[in-house]
């Protein structure tokens, strides 16, 4: 089943109201069932392949749906159908005093036995939203069922889908109609569906993508393409099975098969756009005959009571049996583990997993090789290896958490305790969200934590995480890590001060997991902290930035702080 994303371009809205619906007795109503005043097809009969329109009005109905695969329906609309056979369409409307029926049947004369042509154009047996009417910003379900199609396409800017069946979210911020397309040798279908939307988006406040390729964008079993892209006005850029990159860049992909990329845009005010392109796998070419041939299928994650290793399936598909071999992993270009695999019969997997070697969140960059003869290279053939960036998941983020309301979040300095967000200029230390900053590399940063400490001599300041929020804290789980990027504001050339991060684990002890002096240097320390000694424990944590002697231009700041795996 295919996902997919298409460009939106809103910013959050947050609706609230309230329906006022009399009781039954009420003066407001006599407690009358839903009404249909029509529900027909136009024309009734039709030859396969071709296409009738249901219209119906119905008033006086909470929910309104219609059966053979289109469902939720509005009040009153219409709806494109291509039955393969004679069909008997159903709308059922219902309110809080019962339930009303009507039918309307689209006779099909020159059906297969099967009920799908066995040649001539596609069918479009079912293409629905729901619901299919949202707020602005809001999202609905698209499902299709096709048959005797060998492409599907579905438009405005969502491109190739499955051509059988399956369904994805579209978020859209204003009404949109979605025209399927479905194609074969004998020619094209076309099917449409409209997600009604209320409330308006903004117009201003969302990134931009500027561009989005793939090249190529199609490549044979075990091959690469280069994903390319530029984005302006985003804090954050995320794409699909790659994870968080930079605004501008490219990246080398090797999908076992056909797969939708999305990258998701988001800006600093929360406002986000996103786009898919897909790229598709060919069938490789089948090897000579009474040959073995090992492909490297797929790379994942495998969780362990020690933490995270890397697993890998292999295939062969050979028409020969395939003997012992070895498959190597790579992180970031260095050989770091190797794994023995057994005999693979033709065209049976192998899951494996490369002993000695846990996975590390922040070397996310890894390849793994296989070679039947067991004879292994980085220069092997293409098909006999594949990479992958593995996602890094954010179990709790610090800084997104900085501003929620006690007793979440606990700040406090040597004068007491701190209200959130801060000013900038209460002497008793503060700690406020910065939107926009120049940090001490000279890069603007769209948002950051800034800390200060208490001014006076050797002050400080801390967040405690967590503590009364949940008195047991956080669950920490094998492989999990505590990972941070912190550093002064430009301009902040006295500045000194030492950050520490504590955990407290349950049973204790308590311990300072990072301590160290930053200075005004021009970079920006980044920390990575392996939290699996206390797996298992529930654990409170504190962040804290103390001066080191004069507070003065102390404006250290949490660029990053969380907790990953």
């Amino acid at each position: 089943m295919k996902r997919f994303s298409i460009i939106v371009l809103f910013l959050f809205v947050l609706v609230t109201g309230c329906i006022y619906m009399p009781a039954p007795g009420s003066s407001g109503g006599q407690g009358q069932q839903p009404v249909i005043t029509k529900f027909d097809a136009e024309p009734d009969s039709i030859t396969a392949g071709s296409q009738a329109q249901l219209s119906w009005e119905v008033s006086g109905a909470t929910t309104v749906s219609i059966d053979n695969g289109i469902g939720s329906v509005a009040l009153k609309g219409s709806r494109t159908v291509m039955p393969s056979a004679t069909t008997n369409y159903v709308i059922t409307a219902t309110n809080q005093y019962g339930t009303s029926n009507a039918s309307a049947q689209v006779i099909v004369s020159g059906s297969s036995s099967g009920g799908t042509p066995a040649s001539g154009v596609p069918v479009i047996n079912s293409f629905t939203a729901n619901p299919d009417t949202i707020a602005a910003g809001g999202s609905a379900v698209l499902s299709w069922n096709v048959s005797n199609a060998a492409s599907v396409s579905i438009s405005p800017l969502i491109g190739s889908v499955d051509p059988v069946s399956g369904s994805g979210t579209a978020t859209v911020g204003s009404t949109t109609t979605f025209v399927m397309t479905a194609s074969n040798a004998a020619g094209s279908t076309n099917a449409s569906v409209t997600v009604n939307v209320t409330g308006s988006t903004p117009s201003e406040g969302y990134p931009t993508i500027n561009s989005f390729s793939a090249s190529p964008t199609i490549i044979p079993a075990g091959g690469s393409s280069t994903l390319s892209w530029n984005v302006s006005g985003a804090a954050q850029v995320n794409i699909s099975g790659i994870g968080n990159v930079n605004s501008t860049g490219s990246q080398t992909v090797s999908p076992g098969t056909t797969t939708n990329y999305t990258l998701t845009a988001t800006a600093t005010s929360g406002s986000w756009v996103s786009q898919t392109i897909l790229v598709a796998v060919t069938p490789s070419e089948p090897p000579p005959s009474g040959q073995p041939d090992l492909i490297v299928q797929s790379i994942s994650k495998v969780e362990t009571s020690s933490g995270y290793v890397i697993g890998f399936r292999l295939k062969n598909i050979g028409t020969a049996n395939a003997g012992p071999s070895i498959c190597r992993l790579f992180a970031e270009g260095t050989q770091k583990s190797n794994a023995n695999v057994p005999a693979i019969a033709a065209g049976s997997t192998y899951d494996g997993t490369f002993p000695g070697w846990t996975y590390t969140p922040l070397m996310p960059q890894i390849k793994v090789v296989a070679e039947a003869s067991g004879i292994i290279s980085e220069l092997d053939e293409t098909n006999n290896e594949k990479s992958v960036t593995m996602a890094i998941a954010v179990q709790y983020d610090f800084v997104e958490q900085a501003g929620s309301p006690s007793p979440d979040v606990i700040w406090k300095s040597g004068a007491g305790n701190l209200t959130f967000p801060g000013a900038t200029n209460d002497d008793k230390g503060f700690a406020c969200y910065r939107a926009n900053i120049t940090l001490e590399d000279g890069q603007i940063y769209s948002k950051v934590l800034e800390t200060h400490p208490q001014w006076v001599d050797n002050g400080y300041i801390s967040g405690s995480y967590m503590e009364l929020y949940n008195p047991l804290g956080y669950k920490v789980k094998a492989g999990e890590h505590f990972y941070a990027r912190f550093g002064l504001i430009k301009n902040a050339t006295a500045g000194k001060v030492s950050y520490e991060v504590m955990i407290r684990p349950e049973g204790g002890p308590n311990v300072w997991i990072f301590q160290g002096v930053k200075v005004y240097d021009g970079t920006i320390k980044t920390i990575d902290v392996d939290l699996t000694p206390y797996a298992g424990k529930r654990a409170d944590f504190i962040l804290r930035v103390s001066a080191e002697g004069s507070s003065n231009q102390d404006w250290a700041v949490w660029h990053k702080a969380m907790i990953i795996r």
